[in-house]
């Protein structure tokens, strides 16, 4: 009882290994379930942190993202309780927002799974000199 907060960065790094002849979608499947078995076991939250796949980049709105957007995104979101995208469009070149406001030092997360909850985008302020995210 020594953790409160389990934190993966990122799981397409794991050495998943192929022993049993298992395509990548399966083990990565079956590490998920690890996952969240050691999570519930130890009554603690579990963030997992995946790499998107490269699609996003050939889209127009490579700031709306979708569940597809994550790499070997099938097993993810099966296993997954809340999916969600940070975003700081400025980042991008795109220093306005859909309504015309000024999109600098804002940034979105956009939450497109959640199990037990609502789903939609929300804003945060963030300062780079500090490394600081704030209310918005």
């Amino acid at each position: 009882k020594q953790c409160d907060f389990l934190i993966l960065d990122y799981i397409n790094q794991l050495d998943l290994g192929n022993a049993h002849g298992e395509n990548l979608a399966t083990s990565l499947g079956h590490a998920m379930k690890r996952i969240k078995d050691l999570a519930v076991e130890e009554n603690i939250p579990a963030l997992v942190i995946a790499q998107m796949n490269r699609e996003i980049e050939k889209r127009n709105d490579n700031y709306k993202h979708k569940l597809s957007d994550l790499r070997d995104s099938g097993v993810l979101e099966q296993a997954a309780d809340v999916v969600y995208f940070i975003n700081r469009p400025e980042l991008q070149g795109n220093g306005k927002g859909e309504d015309g406001e000024s999109m600098v030092g804002i940034g979105t997360i956009n939450i497109l799974k959640n199990r037990n909850g609502a789903t939609g985008t929300t804003k945060f302020r963030y300062n780079t000199h500090m490394t600081r995210i704030s209310d918005y």
